[in-house]
Formats: C-alpha cells, structure tokens, sequence
C-alpha cells in the first residue's frame, strides 16, 4: 500500500515521509493540490492521504471536497494536518470526511497512533495466503494455481471495465459480478466482495451515469488488487 503525502512545506513533508518509512509504508510525496490530484490519478495502490491544511491554489480543505465528490477516491481516508488550532476549521474537515486531524508541528508518536488508528478500521486489499490456504486446505503449489487463474480472470473483468467506462457503457450481467464475486471470496479480496454485493443489490435501480460512478470505484479497488496479487507471484 501506498501514502499519499500531500505537504508544500519541504521539510515537514520529509519529516512525515521519514516516521512512515520507518514503519514500512510506500510513500508519494506532493507539494501542492494539483500534484495530488494526478497522484491519485496514476496510482491506485494509494490507501491514505495525509494533507496539509494551508497549500497555496488549492488548500487542503478544497483538495478534501474534490477527493470525496470522486467516486473512485471517496472512500480513501484522509488525516489533515494543521498548524492553526481552528476548532472550526477542524470541524469543517471532519464534516467533509476526514478521518483524524493533526497538529503541527508533528508529533512522530501522534502521526503513528493515527495513521494505525485509521487503517486499522480499513480491510486488507488481500488475505494472507496463509489464511487462505489453513481455510481450504491447500498446499504452497495448489494456491499459487489457484491465484494465479483468478489473477488471468481478474485482469480480464479490468480491462472489460475499462472499456466500458470509457465508452460509457454500463453493460455487465449479473453472473460476471456473481462469479467474481464467489472467486473474489475465496482469496480472501473482501473489499471487493463488499462492492460487488452493492453492485449486486443496487446496479437495477441505477441510471447509466450512477452505474459508472460505481464502476469507476470498483475498478479501482481491481487495480489494487491487481497489484497484490503481481507483487505475490
């Protein structure tokens, strides 16, 4: 997984970069909004953003509202960080989703109790294969066939997805998401399972523009996936 630094301020971004590094988290580091916006854009491995309030063109709060009006990026945690103690401010962040705030300067103990805090609250993108294979009694070999075929199947339902969001389309049957779904649950990818289920309930009573909206978020939890299971192989 992925940390999305969002910090226009060199050395305080450094330092945020440094204590996460420390605990083993991938870190991307941007100076401003915009920079951000095209992060997010490329990378769909990014888990969670922390951003500074204060940013020049685009402030942190700004940055915020246009994340969380993203279908793809809305369910991506955000901690902000402040160093103006504006309780309304602060409020104004909470109410417009972010999970946690922080003060500046950071404090090493406090930026690790939160970020454990919020991904804490996340599910894993994949199982480990451990879990997977005391579940259905596999061996090393038999799961490696096995993650394999659904990583060939997953990249197919991805690249279908993009064709068809790219042409507007919102054509999937009820079966493809049935059977990703059960394949999906079986290595242990819940968070995939999960938007399935409410594609499953919802996609009838969905308008073409509302269908793609979901399309776009679950295709980006594909591509997390995607990326799981390569770095597995």
């Amino acid at each position: 997984m992925s940390i999305l630094i969002v910090e226009d301020c060199e050395m305080s971004g450094k330092i945020l970069e440094a204590n996460l590094q420390k605990l083993n988290y991938e870190t991307i580091v941007a100076r401003n909004g915009k920079e951000a916006l095209e992060c997010l854009s490329r990378v769909p491995e990014i888990e969670l953003v922390i951003m500074d309030i204060m940013m020049p063109e685009i402030n942190g709060l700004e940055l915020l509202a246009k994340v969380k009006r993203t279908p793809e990026w809305k369910d991506i945690p955000v901690i902000m960080c402040t160093s103006l103690a504006n309780a309304e401010t602060i409020r104004k962040a909470m109410c417009m989703g972010s999970k946690y705030y922080l003060m500046k300067p950071i404090n090493p103990k406090m930026l690790r109790q939160k970020v454990a805090e919020v991904l804490r609250n996340d599910k894993p993108v994949l199982y480990n294969e451990n879990q997977i294979m005391r579940k259905f009694g596999l061996d090393r070999t038999s799961y490696k066939k096995i993650i394999r075929a659904f990583y060939d199947r997953l990249r197919d339902k991805i690249n279908l997805l993009e064709q068809q969001i790219k042409n507007r389309t919102a054509t999937l049957l009820h079966s493809d998401l049935q059977e990703l779904s059960e394949s999906a649950s079986i290595v242990g990818a819940k968070r995939v399972v999960d938007i399935l289920d409410r594609l499953a309930t919802e996609s009838e009573g969905l308008e073409s523009g509302a269908l793609i909206s979901e399309y776009l978020v679950l295709l980006r939890e594909l591509k997390r996936l995607e990326q799981a299971i390569r770095s597995s192989l």
